[in-house]
């Protein structure tokens, strides 16, 4: 951010010294008399901050000509700070503050060039009631309604400026913002997914995206700070590779303090004022009073004997070690090997069944042997107590064998019949916390 301010501020005192070169007077460079020896020196002063600065600010943007021609507008005083300078965020500060000096000449474009947030030097964010700057669908009302999805790659104008009537009454009459708080909404058409960006109307897009909409998302919300042509007072949209409907809430707004010119000063005595509320020209009528005589100059001293080196002194002791770092992070953990195959299952248990026998929890597979001429009932147990559990009931031979305890359902007792081709001798049944079911059959 200060990076980008200085490069404006840098380009704007260059431009503004170039337009007002020819219309003003020559006025005499500001010096302290302790610095003659920078002004006696300034070009070798000047290569030495270049030299040691040039190369990192062109990569910011600011050729070594600019930087150059900067410099050399720096009071004495200024650019000796700037010689001084150890680290680049201090170089910063120290041109930031000659160029933002209270005897540099600021400018209204000066002023909007710096960036949003400073409440002493800039604009001020306000928030709203949300209200509804924009809405595509014809059933949301809206300043901007209706017009239908925008298709692919499609760009749409809209101007924002207070008492536009229904969403910006929220909004003073006479208000002008610097940018807009939005929330945005993106309503994908036909499964598309795409991107919006919302710039000064007249900019350049595709450097970013302010939302990304996905095709499989009914909507999309997100919130950004879109900046505003303060020449029409318009915002543009651009909806790229997929078609969506768009609705644009306003949250909040920025704009300078007091609507950024000195709103208590009225026209009067010795006052004029001209222009237009936005960029208002203020000027005193009042005649200048008379200039004082100068004061003769001082006789300028004698320069000094140079002293003689002092001797070199010993090398002092090597200081003691540095502490230890700390450990660096932990290396990611490799990734997981493949699953080996899964091993065959092992025995189960089993009871060979001769009469009548109540099923326990630790069987498995019950054969039903039944030697005689009565039947025998295998009593399944409790469903409640046995969730999930798992039996194998076969008649293996001998006289009928029913299983009990089966969900009504299954036709409780289910019989099972002798094993032959075609007929139903085994079951399998399990418990789903409630009931005995059968899941599948033998035969």
């Amino acid at each position: 951010m200060r990076k980008t301010m200085i490069a404006q501020a840098v380009a704007m005192a260059l431009t503004f010294s170039a337009a007002t070169a020819l219309a003003a007077p020559v006025v005499p460079l500001k010096k302290a008399d302790s610095l003659l020896a920078v002004d006696a020196n300034r070009a070798a002063v000047i290569d030495g901050i270049v030299t040691k600065w040039g190369v990192t600010l062109a990569q910011s943007g600011i050729s070594e000509t600019t930087l150059r021609e900067t410099l050399e507008g720096l009071r004495a005083d200024q650019l000796f700070a700037a010689s001084l300078a150890y680290s680049l965020s201090g170089f910063y500060e120290t041109l930031e503050g000659a160029l933002l000096s209270s005897d540099s000449v600021k400018t209204k474009d000066q002023l909007e060039l710096r960036s949003l947030g400073a409440t002493s030097i800039d604009v001020v964010y306000t928030p709203v009631t949300p209200c509804r700057l924009v809405e595509t669908r014809s059933a949301f009302s809206a300043v901007y309604h209706a017009g239908g999805p925008f298709a692919a790659d499609e760009t749409r104008t809209y101007v924002v400026e207070g008492g536009n009537g229904n969403c910006l009454t929220q909004l003073p009459a006479d208000l002008h913002p610097a940018a807009v708080q939005l929330q945005v909404y993106g309503i994908p058409q036909n499964g598309s997914s795409g991107d919006i960006e919302i710039l000064p109307e007249g900019a350049e897009f595709g450097a970013t995206s302010s939302l990304v909409f996905l095709g499989n998302t009914i909507i999309t919300s997100g919130s950004t700070t879109a900046r505003i042509n303060p020449a029409n007072k318009s915002i543009q949209v651009q909806v790229r590779n997929g078609s969506t409907d768009l609705a644009l809430d306003v949250v909040g707004y920025f704009a300078p303090a007091n609507g950024g010119y000195v709103a208590s000063v009225t026209a009067g005595t010795g006052i004029e004022i001209t222009g237009t509320p936005e960029n208002p020209i203020i000027s005193s009528t009042v005649p200048a009073g008379a200039t004082g005589a100068t004061g003769p100059m001082g006789p300028t001293g004698a320069d000094g004997a140079p002293g003689a080196p002092g001797a070199q002194g010993p090398v002092g002791p090597t200081g003691p070690q540095g502490d230890i770092g700390p450990i660096g992070p932990t290396g990611a953990t490799g990734a997981t090997g493949a699953t080996g195959p899964a091993g065959g299952s092992g025995p189960q248990p089993y009871v060979l069944a001769t009469g009548n026998y109540p099923i326990v929890s630790t069987d498995y597979t019950i054969f039903c042997e039944n030697p005689g001429g009565v039947a025998k009932t295998m009593t399944l147990p409790s469903a409640a107590s046995n969730p999930g559990k798992v039996y194998v009931i076969k008649r293996t031979g001998g006289s009928g064998c029913e299983v009990a305890g089966l969900t009504a359902a299954e036709g409780n007792p289910y019989a099972l019949n002798a094993p032959s081709p075609g007929a139903i001798s085994g079951i399998v049944v399990q418990s789903n916390g409630t009931s005995w079911w059968i899941i599948s059959t033998a035969h």
